[in-house]
């Protein structure tokens, strides 16, 4: 709601110029704040008025209280939204090519934004979109036992951030393993990048082409990309550094949550990977666009 929508919706409440009618909601503030000056100042011809003729009165003028209040509170809602505009913009939107030339493909396309959300969020209800259209699972059991995983992945800040997306139109996809019915519906292919506070250290980011399936502001399924071999191998290194310098704490990389479920392991693991990246000759790797 903008700024001058909620004044006037406050005022709504109140209505501190009742002369004005039904027709007043069709007003915009600054004409009703124009009527509002008006009434002032006649209010106070009056009463200069009456004091002139020595005739003592208080005057009881609630309503202008309440005006002079909702108008300083519409102004500080105003003043805030401009300097924290994620308070009414929400997550920031994705870059979509394409969508143009696809009726209703804009408005498919925010299911994907908010899978992605759901992610960079750490809400585990991105897990059950993690197997959308997949042939293979999960069970009851897989499906809790993955969500408690990412529940604790979320200790190193896992995220996905997204550069942009295609629409490749409405339709039938023959994208997902076999045995399972063809996904009908708008289909996005979003270029992808991956990072964690672990990955950081080594300045490892790595990236694919996810595909969406989207009917009827759902996702159906999702194609996922090839594994890519920057944070296999940065993980091998890592691993193969620690069982040689510290090898009291070499296992702590075979659990698959690499013991990020204690604070105080996950600690250690991160100050290990700066002392492994500080004498390292190829970490941190250097970004492809610097």
């Amino acid at each position: 709601m903008s700024a001058e929508r909620h004044v006037m919706a406050l005022l709504e409440e109140g209505n501190p110029a009742p002369e004005l009618g039904d027709e007043w909601t069709h007003l915009d503030a600054a004409t009703y704040l124009a009527t509002l000056e008006q009434r002032i100042s006649e209010m106070t011809k009056l009463e200069t008025n009456e004091s002139q003729q020595d005739t003592p009165r208080q005057w009881n003028r609630p309503w202008l209280i309440a005006a002079v209040f909702v108008f300083v509170l519409g102004v500080g809602v105003f003043l805030f939204n401009q300097m924290n505009p994620a308070s009414v913009a929400g997550p920031p939107a994705i870059p979509l090519e394409g969508a143009e030339d696809h009726p209703g493909a804009a408005e498919a396309f925010s299911a994907v934004e908010a899978a992605y959300h759901l992610f960079n969020t750490g809400d585990p209800a991105w897990t059950e979109i993690w197997w959308r259209g997949s042939d293979y699972g999960p069970s009851p059991e897989e499906l809790e036992a993955d969500r408690e995983l990412f529940t604790v992945m979320q200790a190193v800040d896992p995220r996905y951030d997204v550069s942009g997306c295609v629409s490749k139109g409405s339709g039938e996809w023959d994208i997902v393993d076999a045995g399972v019915p063809t996904p009908t519906g708008y289909y996005f292919v979003c270029e992808t990048f991956a990072t964690d506070r672990l990955l950081e250290v080594a300045g490892v980011y790595t990236s694919e082409s996810i595909g969406w399936v989207v009917d009827d502001s759902s996702v159906m399924a999702v194609q996922w990309g090839e594994d890519t071999e920057e944070d296999v191998v940065f993980h091998s290194a890592f691993g193969q550094w620690l069982a040689s310098n510290h090898p009291e704490a070499a296992d702590l990389l075979d659990a698959p949550a690499y013991g990020f479920d204690d604070p105080e392991t996950r600690s250690q693991i991160l100050d290990y990977a700066e002392e492994f990246v500080a004498q390292s000759d190829v970490y941190p790797l250097e970004s492809s666009d610097s």
